[in-house]
C-alpha cells in the first residue's frame, strides 16, 4: 500500500467517512477539539514526508481487533527510512473506530532528518 502527495487529488467522500463525520458533529465540544488537534498533527506528519509504504508482514484478527506487524517506509528529502511498527486497530461495523501504532521514535527522527 502506498500513499504519495505527488500528482494527488482529494477522493469523493465515502459512506464510512460521512457517518464518521456526522458521529463528529454530533460529540461533544472538547472530543471535537481533541479530535481536531490529532487530525492537525497527523496533516502536519505527512506533510513533511513525499511519501509511504506500508509494507504487512504478519496480521492477525480476533472479533473487531486487527494486529498487523509491518514496515512504514518513509520518503522524504531524497531519502527512504524504514520504520518497523507494529498496530492495533479497533472495527465496529466496517469502520476503524480506533488505531494505535507502536515503534520506536528514534527511527521516525531519522526519516525526518532530525
Amino acid at each position: 500500500m502506498r500513499w504519495s502527495r505527488v500528482g494527488t487529488s482529494s477522493p469523493r467522500p465515502d459512506r464510512q467517512v460521512l457517518r464518521r463525520r456526522r458521529r463528529l458533529s454530533q460529540s461533544s465540544p472538547e472530543t471535537r477539539r481533541r479530535q481536531e488537534a490529532l487530525r492537525e498533527s497527523f496533516v502536519d506528519f505527512l506533510g513533511q514526508l513525499d511519501g509511504i509504504l506500508w509494507e504487512i508482514h504478519r496480521q492477525i484478527a480476533s472479533g473487531g481487533v486487527v494486529m498487523n506487524e509491518r514496515t512504514d517506509t518513509l520518503h522524504s528529502w531524497g531519502r527512504a527510512t524504514p520504520v518497523r511498527v507494529m498496530g492495533v486497530f479497533e472495527v465496529s461495523d466496517g469502520p476503524i473506530t480506533g488505531w494505535r501504532d507502536y515503534f520506536d521514535m528514534a527511527e521516525v527522527n531519522r526519516a525526518l532528518g532530525r
